[in-house]
C-alpha cells in the first residue's frame, strides 16, 4: 500500500487552477470571454451541432475571464460566454457565495459550472455552500412530417440547477466535519501513473480553502487501484472534480488510440487484399509462362518434323530423277541399236 497526505503549500491564485481545469479537457470547438458584468472581450464559432447535449457539455469550449464578485454573477458570464447554450437555475441565497478572481481557458460548460460545486462563504456564524446537480437531458424521436418522412432521435440538453446549503460555522478549537470516499482509477492507470493523478489533485487541493491547510487526507492502494479520501466536503468535491477531469483526459486518449488502431487496421486489410491481389496475377503469369514455354517447344518439334520429312523428300526424288537419267540411257541406248539394225 503506497500512503500519501497533502502536505502544506505555497497559495496558488485561482488563474492557475482554471488553466490546470483547461488542460485537463481536451478538444476545441468555438469559444468566448466574458468579464464579471457580462461583457464581450471576444467571441468565436462553434463545431456544427450533432446533438444538443454533446455540443454543449462536451465539444463546446468557454474561456471566461472572471474579476471576482458574487455567484450569480459568476453564472451570468457562463451564460453569456455560452451564447445563451447554457441552461442553468439558480436557487435561493446562491448570492451570498463570493466567488474569486477566476481564469478559465478551453473550458466545457459543464466544466465551468461545476466549478461552483464547493464554494463558500461563511457569514454571522452560518457558512453557506454551493451544490450543482445536473437534470440529464432525455432522447426523444422526431418525424419529419412527410408522408414518407423519416424520424430522428434528438438529444435534449442537460439542465444545472445551482443550490446553497447552510451549516452552521463550527466553534473554534472544533474539528470540522469529515466525510469519505472511495474512487476507482484502474482506467486512469492505463493512461497515467498513480504518482500524476496524486500530483494533479495535490495541486488542486490547496485551492479548496481560504487560508487553513486542506483538511483531507489521501491513502492510494496500488494493489486494487482505488484511491481513498477522507476530509472536509469541499476538499472531497474537489478531488471529484479533478478525477473527472482527468477521466475525460483519459476518455480521449482512449478514442484517439482507438482511431489510430482502426485507421491502422485498414491499412493493414487494405495491405492484405493488395498483396493477395499481387500473388494473384504472379500466379497467373507463372501459369502463363509454363503454357508459353510448353507451346514454344511444341512448335519446335512441329518444325524439326517437318524438317526431317523435307530431307526425305528430297532423298526420293533425287532417287527417282536416277531412275529416270537411266530409263533415258536405256531408251537412248535402245533407239541406237534400232538405228545400226535398219542400216544391215
Amino acid at each position: 500500500m503506497t500512503n500519501h497526505a497533502t502536505s502544506k503549500r505555497n497559495p496558488l491564485s485561482l488563474t492557475a487552477f482554471g488553466i490546470c481545469l483547461a488542460a485537463a479537457t481536451i478538444g476545441g470547438g468555438g469559444w468566448a470571454i466574458a468579464d464579471t458584468q457580462g461583457e464581450w472581450t471576444g467571441v468565436g464559432e462553434s463545431n456544427t451541432i450533432q446533438s444538443q447535449d454533446d455540443q454543449i457539455n462536451s465539444q463546446y469550449r468557454l474561456n471566461i475571464a472572471f474579476k471576482g464578485g458574487d455567484a450569480p454573477a459568476y453564472i451570468e458570464a457562463i451564460r453569456k460566454a455560452s451564447n445563451g447554450l447554457a441552461n442553468i437555475v439558480v436557487m435561493e441565497k446562491v448570492d451570498q457565495v463570493r466567488i474569486p478572481a477566476v481564469e478559465l481557458r478551453s473550458v466545457s460548460i459543464r466544466s465551468a459550472i461545476e466549478f461552483l460545486t464547493g464554494q463558500r462563504s461563511n457569514e454571522s456564524g452560518v457558512m453557506t455552500r454551493l451544490h450543482v446537480d445536473v437534470v440529464e437531458g432525455e432522447s426523444f424521436r422526431e418525424d419529419s412530417g412527410e408522408e414518407n418522412g423519416f424520424s430522428q432521435v434528438q438529444q435534449s440538453s442537460n439542465i444545472f440547477v445551482v443550490t446553497a446549503e447552510e451549516f452552521p460555522e463550527r466553534q473554534l478549537g472544533q474539528s470540522a466535519p469529515t466525510e469519505s470516499n472511495v474512487w476507482n482509477v484502474s482506467m486512469l492507470l492505463e493512461y497515467m501513473s498513480g504518482d500524476d493523478v496524486l500530483g494533479a489533485i495535490d495541486t488542486a487541493l490547496p485551492l479548496a480553502t481560504d487560508n487553513d491547510e486542506p483538511n483531507i487526507i489521501i491513502r492510494f492502494h496500488e494493489e486494487t487501484r482505488i484511491l481513498i479520501g477522507k476530509g472536509g466536503s469541499r476538499e472531497l468535491d474537489l478531488v471529484g472534480q479533478v478525477l473527472d477531469a482527468l477521466d475525460q483526459s483519459a476518455h480521449m486518449q482512449r478514442m484517439t488510440e482507438e482511431r489510430s488502431k482502426a485507421a491502422a487496421d485498414q491499412i493493414e486489410d487494405q495491405d492484405r487484399k493488395m498483396r493477395e491481389v499481387i500473388d494473384s496475377l504472379q500466379q497467373d503469369f507463372r501459369v502463363r509462362q509454363v503454357a508459353a514455354i510448353a507451346e514454344q517447344s511444341e512448335l519446335r518439334h512441329q518444325i524439326e518434323r517437318l524438317e526431317m520429312s523435307t530431307a526425305d523428300l528430297h532423298q526420293e526424288l533425287d532417287a527417282r530423277q536416277a531412275v529416270i537419267e537411266s530409263l533415258k540411257a536405256e531408251l537412248m541406248s535402245a533407239h541406237a541399236k534400232l538405228a545400226d539394225r535398219k542400216k544391215e
